[in-house]
């Protein structure tokens, strides 16, 4: 209930992005565990979102939007009872709204507040957001995502971690279209590192 098909692969994609960037941060077996079931749980308070304001297609107005903004307490609020998710995990539910700069949600904390694993599920949950169809717009490319969440460095991610993220996918992920020199279409299979 509550939970659209979108938020369902976001959720998951999210998951997945979160879990490839600890990998290559070298974070250990345990974290990797913890940070994978917090980006697959991230948005859980969608659950306790009205279906009306969760599915809406257009802009929503400043009383619905304060309504969405209330999903990562009600996911921690679900998460509660729980005692097998750990602190990892309920801090990237909590804090993947949050911003550098103060102007994020639910509590708006600002710079080093906000935990590492909280601005990567950030830096994931707009990248996921960005690259997939929504009602409202179709997928931004892979390189127009990144160049705008750069944008963002020291204003409302930390530039260490938009500039790991950026090197970890690469300016072409793998699975985006190209052109070659030669005027060929190409699919990137494979990111060398360097």
């Amino acid at each position: 209930k509550g939970y659209d098909e979108y938020t369902y692969v976001h959720s998951v994609n999210v998951g997945i992005l979160l879990t490839s960037v600890a990998n290559a941060m070298q974070y250990n077996r345990n974290n990797l565990l913890e940070v994978s079931i917090g980006g697959l749980l991230h948005d859980i308070g969608k659950m306790r979102v009205p279906e009306h304001i969760l599915n809406k297609a257009g802009k929503y107005t400043e009383d619905e939007f304060n309504v969405m903004k209330r999903h990562p307490q009600l996911g921690i609020d679900i998460l509660r009872s729980s005692r097998t998710i750990s602190d990892v995990s309920r801090l990237i539910v909590y804090e993947h709204h949050e911003r550098f700069n103060g102007k994020g949600y639910p509590r708006g904390i600002t710079g080093g507040q906000i935990s590492e694993v909280g601005v990567m599920a950030a830096v994931a949950d707009v990248y996921d957001a960005m690259t997939t169809d929504r009602v409202y717009r179709p997928a931004w490319t892979p390189q127009r995502a990144l160049a705008t969440i750069f944008q963002g460095c020291d204003v409302e991610f930390p530039r260490r971690i938009v500039e790991f993220f950026t090197r970890h996918l690469g300016i072409y992920p793998v699975g985006s279209f190209v052109r070659l020199g030669t005027g060929e279409l190409g699919v990137v299979v494979r990111v060398e590192k360097g």
